[in-house]
């Protein structure tokens, strides 16, 4: 995943801040309307933590997954070698 990332890709509220600001001066968006760079650093933040925590679950319930099936794995092959002795 992180592979999909770059550097140049990414805002800063900042630029982002200065970004809606030109949109709203070609008349696409309400100057009034804009977030103050404070509430979009606050939002990136908040989207930032909740897509760690669930990129986090996810990879832990994939691992957990993995860990059970070498366990199943192991076991059977364990209970095979019980077997012939």
């Amino acid at each position: 995943m992180a592979e999909n990332l770059r550097i140049t890709d990414l805002y800063s509220s900042e630029s982002m801040h200065a970004c809606l600001e030109e949109l709203a001066t070609e008349g696409k968006l309400i100057l009034e309307e804009i977030l103050m760079v404070k509430t979009i650093k606050g939002w990136i933040g908040r989207y930032s933590a909740n897509f760690k925590k669930e990129t986090s679950e996810k990879v832990l319930v994939e691992n957990m997954g993995n860990y059970q099936s070498t366990i199943v794995a192991k076991g059977s092959i364990s209970q095979k070698r019980s077997k012939k002795c």
